[in-house]
């Protein structure tokens, strides 16, 4: 009689004392594969601004060494992280076999979400809406009298913006500096301007130089080719 009180009482406690316990495991879990999925956004972030692209998948941050090449790429629980992307965002998504564990892993990340045993978080690209609120088209050639467009992703047309132009690809060159309009003998404006902004897209075109440098002899040097670059800031 003795030993079924014991038993009894026994249960009662276990069934007391394991739903927290099972509660703390599955909180656990969760805050490693949040910490994981962080990791992995911030790697994400740093390949995308050295390439200008977004990473394919979980090798190619090792392999450049912007993860351990070591890791194994998995979760706590066994299970491959994913990486999946549009030219605006990238996700980052595991399966933590247990639906309980979704949960406290998605509340622990900005953009996470549960569906589910699948834990999803996504970022936005970096300078993008959103995060940093600034735009860098980079050095791209251009010619006089042709109209370029490059996306911007700022989501706003309230802006300042800047022009560069260089002789060389890099911005490395004699010449490097921002653009202005100017004119001619005749007194025709000409110059490099933004001729076109929407919420996502900017449009620049030269009319008649990209640029035009004066030496010391104040000779007029004309560049009716060479390189532009845009930089711009939401206000």
């Amino acid at each position: 009689m003795e030993m079924c009180v014991v038993i009894i009482v026994m249960a009662i406690t276990l069934s007391a004392v394991v739903p927290n316990l099972l509660k703390d495991i599955y909180a656990r879990y969760g805050e490693a594969v949040a910490m994981d999925m962080a990791v992995i956004e911030g790697a994400a972030r740093a390949y995308y601004i050295d390439n200008r692209a977004w990473p394919a998948d979980i090798a190619a941050l090792k392999e450049n060494k912007y993860l351990s090449p070591t890791w194994s790429g998995q979760n706590p629980l066994g299970k491959d992280y994913i990486i999946t992307s549009t030219p605006d965002m990238l996700t980052v998504q595991s399966d933590v076999k247990k639906t309980q564990v979704a949960p406290y892993a998605s509340r622990k990340l900005p953009q996470g979400e549960a569906d589910g045993s699948v834990v999803k978080s996504s970022i936005a690209v970096p300078g993008g809406a959103g995060n940093l609120n600034s735009y860098d088209s980079g050095w791209f050639s251009a010619s006089a009298n042709v109209t370029y467009t490059k996306s911007h992703n700022l989501g706003t047309t309230k802006v300042l913006s800047i022009l560069y132009f260089s002789d060389t690809s890099d911005g490395s060159g004699r010449v490097n500096y921002a653009v202005c309009t100017h004119f001619d003998a005749a007194n025709a404006e000409r110059g490099t301007n933004i001729v076109a902004l929407t919420n996502t897209d900017v449009s620049v075109r030269a009319n008649g130089y990209l640029a035009v440098t004066f030496d010391r002899n104040g000779s007029v040097n004309p560049y009716s080719n060479g390189y532009l670059r845009i930089v711009m800031a939401a206000l």
